[in-house]
């Protein structure tokens, strides 16, 4: 595990940018577009705005995510409206976005439309909370077996998690672990005490034991 040390919110944000951009120059030297994951909360919000002033042919980058949660897309608790108000602005305009949730209320159908979902992620940024879950990858749900499985070929599942509000859409374990560049970005000790654990078994270890590759950018709060 690469874990990179910073001292404030500014120096971590500014090596994940420089980070990001050398991997989408790389991606797209062979490619015509680029489709990068990102996730909700209010900790990747300086990220976002950060990545949005940044040097970047963002008319060949699209936007994803890689959790949302089942409300309307105008709700300050959407995921996708997050993204919308703090990353697609100023130079990022130019980028396109590709969402998860389109305002259907049935569970099969939603699921139905997941399953169609083709497209290939080329770089996913994650983040981690207190509990060890990453992307809607709860312990407390009941989708847990099936969302951590590595023989489930869904790329997404809707997600029932107990310990926090909106039923949600998330990737799989397997999923996330196809992306080929994969960032984690955290802070305060807690955290860094829960990556460093490996006699846990959160949904965090599932991930970290699977891909040694995952540069970790960590600041203290």
């Amino acid at each position: 595990m690469n874990i990179k040390l910073f001292s404030n919110h500014k120096q971590q944000v500014d090596s994940i940018v420089e980070h990001l951009k050398q991997k989408i120059k790389h991606k797209l030297n062979t490619s015509e577009s680029i489709i990068i994951a990102v996730s909700g909360g209010k900790s990747p919000i300086e990220l976002f705005k950060k990545i949005s002033v940044a040097d970047l042919p963002f008319n060949r980058i699209f936007f994803t995510l890689i959790d949302e949660r089942i409300i309307s897309t105008d709700s300050a608790d959407s995921n996708e409206n997050l993204v919308k108000k703090n990353l697609l602005i100023n130079s990022a305009t130019k980028s396109r976005f590709l969402g998860l949730y389109k305002g259907i209320n049935d569970n099969l159908e939603i699921q139905r439309n997941l399953n169609n979902i083709n497209f290939k992620i080329d770089i996913g940024i994650l983040g981690m909370g207190e509990d060890g879950h990453f992307a809607s990858i709860f312990k407390c749900s009941k989708e847990y077996e099936s969302l951590i499985a590595l023989n489930n070929k869904e790329k997404y599942l809707l997600v029932n998690p107990t310990s926090v509000p909106y039923q949600r859409i998330s990737l799989t374990l397997r999923s996330v672990l196809e992306i080929p560049e994969l960032i984690l970005s955290i802070n305060g000790i807690k955290k860094l005490n829960i990556l460093k654990d490996i006699n846990q078994s959160l949904p965090i270890h599932h991930l970290l034991k699977n891909r040694f590759d995952i540069p970790v950018f960590w600041y203290e709060i």
